[in-house]
């Protein structure tokens, strides 16, 4: 059984058409008292990540959320 506090974090990835819905996909997840930490978006590359990205911080007992949200 895991943890319900255990920490996650996920990548969303997107391309230049999806820009505006991951955009308003990370103020949603900017309101949510779930999200722990959302990160920037990145237009381009970054460290391994290939694509544009960005990353949402959150416990394991918000996961099944998070996955419906995206």
């Amino acid at each position: 059984m895991t943890n319900p506090d255990a920490p996650y974090h996920a990548h969303i990835y997107f391309d230049a058409a999806e820009r505006p819905a991951a955009a308003a996909l990370r103020d949603d997840f900017a309101d949510d008292p779930a999200i722990l930490f959302v990160g920037g978006m990145t237009d381009g590359a970054a460290g391994p990540h290939p694509v544009a990205q960005y990353e949402v911080h959150f416990l394991a007992r918000s996961q099944d959320a998070v996955v419906a949200a995206i």
